[in-house]
Parts: C-alpha cells; structure tokens; sequence
C-alpha cells in the first residue's frame, strides 16, 4: 500500500473513532427532559449511567408511594422530590463527567 493510502486509512479510522464517540456523548438538555418527565424514577440518572443510584430513586419513590396509604410513606415522599431539587443543579457535572470520560478513554 502507498503511504497515502494509508494515511486515508487512519483518516477514516479517526473520523470512524470520533462518530462513535460522537454518538455515545450525553446531552445536558435531554438529561433534564428526563428529569422532567420521569425524575421520580430516576431516568435521567439511568441515563447518565448512574445506574446504582437510578435505582435507590426508583426504590424510594416506589416505596414511599406504596407506604402513603398506610400513613407511613409520608415520612418518605418528601425524600424523592428534595434529591430531583438537587438533581436540578447536578446535572450539568454529571454530563460533564460523562462526556469526560468518554473522551478520556477514547484517547489511547
């Protein structure tokens, strides 16, 4: 192989690497529709790969709903809503860190 063609090689090798990094990249505004929508379920965390954490939300919010008519669950249900207050300004660190370690391992 000639030396351009090999450069045209490894010029469509880093462009194919930066496509699929491209594409695993988080997005801050789809992250906060997900808070939105489902923040009680913790799907802007599962999202985020925060997976552990995702599902101690989800846990919470589920056992705190089943617990309400009982009137016990009360003393849970202020929990879910105070961690989605929080979540409101952690979010952007979040996706940082995501897309931050997405490009860290990517470089060799």
């Amino acid at each position: 192989m000639k030396s351009a063609d090999l450069s045209a090689v490894a010029v469509t090798l880093d462009l194919a690497q930066a496509m699929r990094l491209e594409d695993r990249r988080k997005s801050a505004a789809i992250a906060y529709l997900l808070l939105l929508f489902f923040g009680l379920l913790g799907a802007h965390r599962f999202y985020l790969g925060h997976v552990g954490s995702a599902t101690a939300l989800l846990l919470l919010t589920l056992a705190s709903l089943a617990l309400i008519p009982f009137h016990v669950g009360w003393g849970l249900a202020w929990l879910p809503p105070l961690w989605l207050l929080t979540d409101l300004f952690l979010v952007p660190a979040m996706v940082a860190r995501h897309n931050a370690e997405l490009t860290q391992v990517a470089l060799p």
